[in-house]
Formats: structure tokens, C-alpha cells, sequence
């Protein structure tokens, strides 16, 4: 009887142990593969962070050549 028990107690046990190893994979490998899936577009967005800044500095020099522009074109239009 209390064998009986035993082998109970233990394939209960194994069961739900062996099935929560299981669902624990199972969430492991869809985790992996989502970040393989997502990998890609994160590093897209650092290398958009990169060229952004690049941009915006490229943006800031023109706007003061467009101002130191159009003062001297102010100034020249003043004077005559």
C-alpha cells in the first residue's frame, strides 16, 4: 500500500513538475524568438537616434547662415 502510494505521490509530483518544466521552455523559446523578431528594429531606432542628432546639427548651422543671411540682406536693404 504504501509503495502504492509512493509511485502516486512521485507520478503526481513528476507530472505537474515535468509539465511546469514544460510551460518554462515553452515561454523561454517564444521569448527568445520575439526578441529575435524585435532585435532589428530597436537597433533601427539607435542608428535613427544617431542620424537625428547628426540632422538636427545640420539643421542648426543652416538656420544661422540663414540668419546671418538674411541680417545682411536687412542691413543692406537699410542702408540704401
Amino acid at each position: 500500500m504504501k509503495s502504492h502510494i509512493a509511485d502516486a505521490i512521485k507520478t503526481t509530483v513528476n507530472g505537474k513538475i515535468d509539465r511546469m518544466n514544460n510551460r518554462l521552455e515553452t515561454y523561454i523559446k517564444e521569448d527568445m524568438e520575439w526578441k529575435d523578431n524585435v532585435k532589428p528594429i530597436i537597433d533601427l531606432g539607435r542608428d535613427l537616434k544617431g542620424f537625428n542628432k547628426g540632422l538636427m546639427y545640420v539643421l542648426g548651422i543652416l538656420a544661422a547662415i540663414g540668419a546671418g543671411w538674411g541680417f545682411i540682406v536687412f542691413i543692406a536693404t537699410k542702408i540704401r
